[in-house]
């Protein structure tokens, strides 16, 4: 039996209580009780029963403002090519939820991927307010098809430029390498014999020189979907949209603003 306390007016008339006084769903039985003073002696009313009917099995979502930290229903991420943009949500159950809520986002820019990190939430009914969850969203730029980027893989899914660097002061080397090899072998032939020590370092160039041309020939051309190959996700605004889905058919729909620009060069 819960008892609710009141100000007694005459005839015991009492402001009543607001909302559905803090009671879980179910039936209760109600009294209000007048504790005395030097005027009216103690009373109880008779009881009331009163039912509380359940919420509904469903669930509100709101992005964390970066800011504010204000919960919103919209969202503006922008980044650069080669970086990622974050989101955080909330996802407020009913007390009556009973089930998993996943996600998911379309309206993606070319070779870029969205993450969900939990992938999924689970909620279970409980008998007083329930407890909001949170998820972090990442969006992520310039990213191969097919891969599916994590934080310790950020950097596999980005051009290798620091090959490309290399692979072209090969090239640049290589060629006077070899044609000098070549010199120190016709003007030099008679004192080579003389000179054997000469002889093999020149011999050395050659052979190193060679190997140089050939690997450069053998790997200068244009990967398609290796590592090293440049997946760049356009620039520009791109409306994306996060789908929660919950049991009993329930979902919301989450817009983003995604703006991508050009990234520094190098780093794309």
């Amino acid at each position: 039996m819960h008892v609710i306390r009141a100000w007694m007016r005459s005839q015991y008339c009492f402001q009543p209580a607001p909302n559905s006084f803090g009671l879980f769903a179910g039936t209760h039985a109600i009294t209000a009780a007048y504790g005395g003073d030097t005027n009216y002696t103690k009373s109880t009313s008779p009881v009331v029963m009163l039912t509380i009917q359940p919420d509904a099995a469903t669930f509100s979502s709101y992005f964390i403002s970066p800011t504010t930290l204000a919960p919103i229903t919209s969202l503006s991420a922008g980044t650069a090519q080669g970086s990622t943009a974050l989101a955080t949500v909330m996802v407020v159950p009913s007390n009556t939820l009973n089930g998993t809520v996943t996600f998911a986002c379309s309206g993606l820019p070319a070779n870029s991927v969205c993450t969900v990190t939990p992938t999924s939430l689970a909620f279970t009914p409980v008998p007083g307010s329930p407890t909001a969850q949170t998820v972090g969203v990442t969006l992520w730029t310039d990213v191969a098809p097919g891969v599916v980027p994590t934080s310790t893989s950020s950097q596999a899914i980005r051009p290798n430029l620091s090959r490309h660097r290399s692979s072209a002061l090969a090239a640049f080397l290589r060629w006077p390498l070899l044609l000098t090899s070549f010199a120190g072998v016709l003007g030099f032939h008679k004192r080579l014999k003389q000179a054997r020590l000469l002889a093999v370092l020149v011999w050395c160039g050659l052979l190193f020189g060679g190997s140089m041309v050939i690997g450069g020939c053998s790997g200068g051309g244009t990967s398609t979907g290796g590592a090293g190959s440049p997946s760049l996700t356009p620039t520009g605004k791109f409306n994306v949209t996060l789908t929660i889905s919950g049991p009993n058919n329930t979902a919301q729909t989450m817009p983003i603003q995604f703006t991508v620009a050009a990234g520094v060069a190098g780093q794309e």
